[in-house]
């Protein structure tokens, strides 16, 4: 479609830049991987983490350690430096990051449901153009997300087995507007729009080895999906309007990871991830191609003092990570895009019954400018609320 390929041409930009991420313009934008706020903070490993304040998004095998009824919310911050040949940009944003629910159905045993936002587009750019008849400026925006809602359901089978299915439903809509504007009197400024809704579902599973308080094993898999998709295109200049359905796809992902705490108050943590995003077709990636891709997490958290009565401070969480990763996408010379992060953060414990807040803080780079045309650097924080209570208890 045309404005798909003006998106390609307009990646040389010159002029004002204004995004997200300017990489978001491919496919449905970038994908976001969040197992918890505690994770986030450990360079984004967790799926091996067993907690009793922290609600894991990915494996749903480690929510049937609780017993009371719990509550996750959490929102997301993100400041975002741009730089393309001739030109930088600057973006900020807070958006809703997650919300989860965990209910225990009897011993062993829970639901949980929830929302949280599998991709984000926002972008926003512009370039001159100069002929010999007129001056002009083109620029396109992008903006959107896809959307994950969840149920799940936990088992304790042993006291060394968990196992954990969940049910995934996607939903979203991509909105992209190309921009034509004349500089030189005469001509009548154009507009190319395209709104795309996407709805479908997929499901998940996840198990985790318990070999006591010191390792923990886990893994998940997430089924491929063929989402529906219907996009309108509306051109303003000639005031026609084209609609089109299609399938949007999503990969096959595994992720691998290790708990492993040598004392009480210290825990080490790594995850290895890969996603088959190669094997969807361009026309199923709003005609992107797309490849596979990984992410490499480690990190580890300290807690000062195990005893209830120390200094508040003391009872704080401390972490810090690492992380690689590589987006799914080329960039327009058909080079690999990689990211890189450094993360810290911690807790403060604000009531009892597994009750805390988790801050998390992410800096790091996506791209490299003089092999990928445009480079990022990024500064990111999560702030998550999560509370527990017994629910359902009888009194006399």
């Amino acid at each position: 479609m045309q404005l798909f390929a003006i998106s390609l041409a307009l990646a040389t930009v010159v002029g004002p830049v204004e995004a997200g991420s300017i990489y978001s313009r491919f496919g449905i934008g970038i994908p976001r991987y969040y197992v918890s706020a505690r994770a986030f903070a450990m360079g984004g490993a967790g799926i091996a983490v067993a907690s009793n304040t922290s609600l894991n998004y990915i494996n749903p095998a480690v929510l049937s350690y609780f017993n009371v009824t719990m509550i996750d919310a959490s929102v997301f911050a993100e400041k975002t430096d741009v730089l393309v040949p001739n030109a930088r940009g600057e973006f900020s944003n807070t958006v809703f990051n997650g919300f989860m629910a965990l209910v225990p159905v009897k011993k062993g045993y829970v639901v949980s449901f929830g929302l949280q936002p599998y991709s984000f587009v926002s972008y926003d750019f512009s370039s001159p153009l100069e002929t010999d008849d007129f001056l002009a400026t083109q620029s396109l925006i992008g903006e959107g997300s896809l959307t994950r809602g969840f149920l799940k359901l936990g088992v304790g089978i042993t006291h060394w087995l968990r196992l954990g299915i969940g049910a995934d439903f996607y939903l979203g809509r991509i909105k992209r507007t190309w921009r034509f504007f004349y500089d030189t009197p005469g001509y009548e400024p154009s507009r190319d729009a395209a709104s795309s809704s996407i709805l479908g579902m997929s499901g998940h599973a996840g198990l985790l080895f318990d070999f006591g308080k010191k390792l923990k094993l886990g893994a998940t898999v997430t089924l491929p999906a063929s989402l529906r998709s219907s996009t309108e295109i509306r051109y303003i200049f000639n005031e026609t309007e084209e609609i089109s359905s299609n399938s949007i796809g999503l990969p096959f992902s595994q992720v691998y990871g290790i708990a492993f705490a040598p004392i009480a108050n210290f825990e080490f943590v790594a995850d290895y991830s890969m996603q088959s995003w190669g094997s969807i077709a361009p026309e199923n990636m709003f005609g992107t191609e797309a490849v596979n891709t990984y992410q490499a997490s480690v990190g580890f958290e300290i807690l000062p003092s195990l005893k209830r009565t120390a200094p508040f401070y003391k009872r704080m969480r401390f972490r810090a990570g690492a992380k690689m990763s590589k987006l799914p996408y080329l960039d327009i010379n058909g080079e690999e895009i990689d990211e890189k992060f450094l993360t810290f953060g911690f807790s403060l414990p604000h009531a009892p019954n597994h009750s805390v807040l988790d801050f998390g803080f992410e800096y790091g780079k996506r791209g490299e400018a003089s092999v990928n045309t445009a480079e990022e650097d990024i500064f990111r924080f999560v702030l998550s609320i999560t509370s527990g209570e017994k629910w359902f208890v009888r009194r006399d």
